[in-house]
């Protein structure tokens, strides 16, 4: 893939909602492209909407369909897009801040005894 001309705002039409998730969009018909993005959507489950551009164009005219055909397109909660190599630096912020608040959430429940390390270690391996 080519990496594009960089971060982009999204208009208003672009902009996924308050609160939603990011979305990468992707070429349907690009069988690498379609192998990819549900690679990814594994990894980040229901963090990232994954759409391909066949299906959502018509809701962001400000991009190009030879942009949508040449690199995937990340548009951020906040609006900001991104295309092709930043598209990955993306979804991988996404899935580390998630991680970084599991480990939280599991430092504190030990914390407050509801399990030890060693029970919540013995439950992650089974």
């Amino acid at each position: 893939m080519q990496e594009t001309s960089g971060n982009q705002p999204a208009t208003a039409a672009e902009t996924p909602g308050p609160g939603s998730r990011p979305l990468l969009i992707y070429d349907g018909d690009c069988g690498f492209c379609f192998y990819w993005a549900s690679y990814w959507q594994k990894l980040t489950g229901d963090r990232v909407d994954y759409r391909p551009y066949q299906e959502v164009e018509a809701h962001y005219p400000e991009i190009p369909q030879a942009e949508f055909q040449r690199a995937v397109q990340y548009i951020a909660p906040d609006g900001t897009r991104a295309s092709a190599a930043e598209v990955l630096r993306g979804v991988e912020e996404t899935q580390r801040r998630s991680v970084a608040a599991l480990k939280a959430m599991v430092e504190l429940l030990i914390e407050k005894g509801v399990f030890s390390r060693d029970e919540y270690l013995a439950r992650v391996k089974r």
